[in-house]
C-alpha cells in the first residue's frame, strides 16, 4: 500500500543517514540520495491525497 511505500522510504532515508558518517564521498551520495527518497515521499503524498479524493 502507499503507507508502506512512505515507511520503507522513511526507513532507507534513516538507513541512509546512518551511512553518511563512513566517508565524505559516501555522505555526498547519501544527500543526493535523501533528496530523492524525500521526492519520492512527496510524489506519494500528492498521490495519496488525488485518491482519496475519488473515495466515497
Amino acid at each position: 500500500s502507499i503507507n508502506e511505500v512512505g515507511g520503507l522510504m522513511q526507513a532507507t532515508t534513516r538507513e541512509a543517514t546512518d551511512a553518511a558518517a563512513a566517508s565524505e564521498e559516501s555522505s555526498a551520495a547519501i544527500d543526493q540520495i535523501t533528496k530523492v527518497v524525500a521526492n519520492v515521499n512527496t510524489i506519494v503524498d500528492k498521490v495519496t491525497k488525488e485518491v482519496s479524493k475519488f473515495r466515497c
